[in-house]
């Protein structure tokens, strides 16, 4: 699950996902299990949930990986809840992977916070549930 080799940067640093996840798991132990819900109202069920998270201190990585049940038609805009770390930072963003290219994300900040997905890298355009129907999304979350 964590051999994609994507790189992020977090804090001016370059990453590679496959090193910094296997650096979290010596420095925190094992990956925790973590249940993404719909936040849209629409009561959708997520399938093929894989979605781990670790925390060290106030650094939380969350890998979200979920798919979108086929044959959504309501147009509510799809955003992700359930994060299980608390956000101090000012909305931070990044790109969608999976089948999602082109697909951005926004975490909301406080307490279990919500990520909401846009179409466009300017986040002025929120994606639809109907958009993201039968779709696979992946992203690596950081957070302090």
């Amino acid at each position: 699950m964590f051999s994609r080799k994507v790189l992020y940067v977090i804090g001016g640093a370059v990453i590679v996902t496959t090193a910094f996840f296997v650096t979290l798991r010596l420095i925190a132990g094992n990956a925790i299990d973590w249940r993404p819900t719909d936040a849209s109202d629409a009561h959708i069920e997520f399938r093929n949930n894989e979605s781990k998270y670790y925390t060290i201190g106030a650094v939380c990585v969350a890998y979200l990986d979920i798919t979108y049940p086929g044959g959504i038609t309501n147009s509510f805009n799809a955003a992700v809840g359930g994060l299980p770390c608390t956000n101090e930072l000012a909305l931070p963003n990044g790109p969608l992977t999976g089948n999602m290219a082109g697909y951005y994300y926004v975490v909301a900040k406080g307490a279990s916070p919500t990520i909401a997905i846009f179409t466009n890298a300017g986040l002025s355009t929120p994606a639809t549930n109907a958009q993201l129907s039968g779709h696979h999304i992946i992203a690596t979350i950081v957070v302090f």
